[in-house]
């Protein structure tokens, strides 16, 4: 380890100092812009609209539902194969596959 001495030390505390008021700057300037962007959403100037994937409902629904997916993770864990568990609920294997390793 290398001791530094007196000289060394006021020199980094000077170029912290340099960068700590350069960063208090740049926060200032980000800070100004944040308010005059909520200003302008209030004002209506920047408007905003999310659209939906299908705006009429139209397209394939859901046929699992979350008490079905429910049913399937319990009787799975209770050794239910895949195969068992597309025939008691009228799926294919793969949907049954995908409920059962969809991320929660």
């Amino acid at each position: 380890m290398s001791i530094k001495t007196k000289q060394q030390l006021e020199q980094e505390n000077k170029e912290l100092l340099t960068l700590n008021s350069s960063l208090a700057d740049i926060y200032n300037k980000l800070e100004c812009e944040n308010i005059a962007l909520k200003q302008q959403i209030e004002d209506s100037q920047l408007v905003f609209s999310f659209k939906g994937k299908n705006e009429r409902g139209a397209g394939r629904k859901k046929i699992v539902t979350d008490e079905i997916k429910t049913q399937i993770y319990k009787l799975f864990e209770s050794c239910w194969t895949m195969d068992e568990l597309a025939e008691r609920f009228k799926l294919s294997k793969g949907t049954i596959f995908n409920v059962i390793h969809e991320p929660e």
